[in-house]
C-alpha cells in the first residue's frame, strides 16, 4: 500500500510539472502561435424564416423566399439605391418587367446586422391594376402605392426578435398583435408613469351613441368604416395633430395612425400614438403612451412655461408641435422619444384584423 501511494505521488507531481510547463509559457506559446498562417473564421449562414407567401393582396412572390449570402462589412451600395428604415440602411436594387398581365420585379437587397452584410436577392409579381373592375382596381393602386419593400424585409429580419415578444389575441374582436417585453400592458391609461404602456379600448358600435364627442360615436364609426375599407382617412377622432394623420395598411384592413398631443386645455401635455380600427360589431383604439419627462427633458426646445395659466408646469409650444412630429418620423428625435414612436411602429407591423363577433365580455 505505501508502494502504490509513492508511485501515484510521483506521477502527480510529474502531471503537475508537466502541467506547469505546458501552461506557464504562455509567451512560448503564443509567439509559435503567431507564426502560423492566420484562419479567419467562416461566416455564418444565418437562420431566418420567411413565410411562404406576403401579406398583401396584388403582389405575391415569384421567387420566394429570399436566397441569403453573407459578406464581410462594409455594405458597399450605389447612393440613389440607399433606403432607411427604422435607422436600419438598406441597399436596394430592383430591375422591373412585364408580362402577361404582371410585372415582375428582381430584388437585390443588402444590409448589415452584426459583423456582417446580408445579400437577398427575390422576384415579386405585381399584377396589372387595370386587369381589375373597381373598386378591386382602385384597391390594387393603394397597395402598390403604399408598398415599401425595404419595409417589408426590415420587418421579416426582425421576426426572430419578435419570437420572444408577447402576444395579444382577443377572438372576440378579431384583433392579434405582438408587443415587446420594455412595453406594459395595462387597462388605466391614465396612471401616472414614465415607461412605455399600451391599451386596447373597444367599444360595441350597437352600444354608442348616435352622436358623441370627440368622434367616438356610432355615425363617425360608420362612416370610417367605409372610409377606411377604401382607404381613405375618414373622419378625425380624439384630437389628432393634423399633420400626423395617415392610414395605415393592416394587410387587407387600414386604420387610422395619428398622434395625440394634448387635449382641451393650453396646460395638457401628453405623448400618444393611436391606431384606429372601425369593424361591423367595434371601435378599437390601440394606443402606446410615452414617457412625457422623458420628453420634456430631451426635447426641452419645443416647451415653455406660462405662469398665468399653468404656474411653472411645461407647456407645449403649439406652433412646434409639427416640427416635433417631423423630428420623429425623420428618425432624428430625442432618443428615448424617438423609441417610443419606432416602438409603435413595429407592434403596428404586427397587427392582424379578422371577422371578430360581439360577444366580448
Amino acid at each position: 500500500m505505501k508502494h502504490f501511494s509513492f508511485i501515484a505521488a510521483a506521477l502527480l507531481l510529474a502531471g503537475v510539472a508537466i502541467g506547469l510547463f505546458r501552461f506557464g509559457n504562455t509567451d512560448d506559446m503564443t509567439s509559435s502561435s503567431a507564426s502560423e498562417d492566420t484562419i479567419e473564421p467562416a461566416l455564418q449562414q444565418p437562420s431566418y424564416e420567411f413565410p411562404e407567401t406576403l401579406k398583401t393582396q396584388f403582389i405575391s412572390g415569384a421567387v420566394w423566399p429570399p436566397s441569403i449570402q453573407v459578406t464581410p462589412k462594409p455594405l458597399q451600395c450605389n447612393a440613389g439605391d440607399l433606403h432607411q428604415v427604422d435607422q436600419q440602411t438598406y441597399c436596394i436594387a430592383a430591375e422591373a418587367e412585364g408580362a402577361a398581365g404582371s410585372i415582375y420585379t428582381t430584388y437585390n437587397l443588402s444590409t448589415e446586422r452584426g459583423a456582417d452584410v446580408l445579400n437577398l436577392s427575390f422576384v415579386l409579381r405585381a399584377v396589372t391594376c387595370e386587369n381589375y373592375d373597381p373598386p378591386q382596381r382602385e384597391a390594387c393602386k393603394r397597395e402598390r402605392a403604399s408598398f415599401d419593400v425595404g419595409q417589408m424585409i426590415h420587418d421579416l429580419l426582425e421576426l426572430p426578435e419578435r419570437a420572444a415578444w408577447s402576444v395579444y389575441s382577443d377572438p372576440a374582436l378579431g384583433l392579434t398583435f405582438s408587443y415587446p417585453n420594455s412595453v406594459t400592458l395595462i387597462d388605466d391609461p391614465y396612471e401616472a408613469s414614465n415607461q412605455l404602456r399600451l391599451t386596447v379600448e373597444a367599444m360595441a358600435v350597437d352600444q354608442m351613441e348616435e352622436h358623441g364627442p370627440l368622434g367616438f360615436d356610432k355615425a363617425t364609426v360608420r362612416a370610417n368604416q367605409a372610409a377606411l375599407a377604401r382607404g381613405a382617412y375618414g373622419q378625425a377622432v380624439d384630437m389628432p395633430l393634423p399633420a400626423s394623420q395617415k392610414v395605415r395598411p393592416l394587410g387587407a384592413a387600414h386604420a387610422q395612425d395619428f398622434l395625440v398631443l394634448g387635449r382641451f386645455e393650453v396646460c395638457d401635455v401628453t405623448l400618444e400614438r393611436k391606431l384606429y380600427l372601425a369593424t361591423d360589431e367595434w371601435q378599437i383604439v390601440i394606443t402606446l403612451f410615452g414617457p412625457v419627462q422623458d420628453m420634456m427633458q430631451g426635447s426641452a426646445g419645443y416647451f415653455t412655461v406660462d405662469p398665468a395659466n399653468c404656474g411653472e408646469e411645461l407647456i407645449w409650444r403649439h406652433a412646434l408641435q409639427k416640427e416635433f412630429y417631423e423630428e420623429l418620423i425623420s428618425g432624428t428625435a430625442a432618443p428615448a422619444v424617438q423609441e417610443w414612436f419606432d416602438t409603435f411602429d413595429k407592434i403596428a407591423d404586427t397587427v392582424e384584423l379578422q371577422a371578430g363577433n360581439a360577444d366580448r365580455k
